[in-house]
């Protein structure tokens, strides 16, 4: 029998591969996949869809999920988001996305994604190199107890919640793995798409 999964990954500029030359883990997760079904003889179609949006938060993700989703018809929704909910503003060190609205909105993102689909993961944060990110811009900065806060936040959401939750807290080391402090290099990439093949072919999503 021929069976069709298509997969949308939904968040932010490390989702959408910056600033890595070879499209970032979903671009090496896509391109796994379509090894999948070359070596199916197209018994097994996958479509990968990176859907990420540089600085994009929860709240963004929200606004544009439906209509994203309506036009794939996904039947894996993976979410990478939440590094940019966590990123203080400045004047006054202001949150991005204070907590409480924070987790209203990944509560919301679950169940607008169980309405098309029961298979969800979220992936999470990853750490930072404070030295260049605090500031990162003249006018925010990323800081890595926030992330980590942010980090449990999900985790917790999604344990309640009974969806899979990827963690990718020590996957990566600052000093090696990341290109400008914030995003993930090529290397970095490298880790984590490994960790997510594995993660999905273990839960047999892929």
């Amino acid at each position: 029998m021929i069976t069709t999964t298509n997969i949308c990954i939904f968040g932010d500029s490390i989702a959408y591969g910056a600033w890595d030359d070879a499209g970032g883990w979903p671009d090496r997760l896509r391109a796994y996949l379509h090894g999948q079904t070359l070596r199916s003889h197209f018994q097994s179609y996958y479509f990968c869809y990176a859907l990420g949006i540089p600085g994009d938060t929860t709240e963004n993700l929200m606004r544009r999920f439906s209509a994203e989703c309506a036009v794939r018809e996904p039947q894996v929704i993976i979410f990478a988001v939440g590094i940019n909910d966590s990123r203080w503003q400045e004047p006054g060190h202001t949150p991005r996305v204070k907590e409480d609205a924070f987790r209203k909105n990944v509560s919301a993102l679950i169940a607008a994604a169980r309405r098309l689909t029961p298979r969800i993961v979220f992936i999470g944060l990853t750490p930072v190199d404070e030295n260049k990110t605090m500031p990162f811009e003249p006018d925010c900065a990323f800081e890595n107890e926030r992330i980590r806060y942010y980090n449990d936040t999900i985790r917790h959401i999604t344990q309640k919640e009974s969806v899979l939750f990827l963690d990718v807290a020590t996957a990566l080391s600052p000093a090696t793995d990341l290109e400008d402090g914030l995003h993930p290099n090529r290397h970095g990439h490298e880790k984590l798409f490994a960790l997510v093949r594995d993660f999905l072919t273990e839960h047999a999503l892929i």
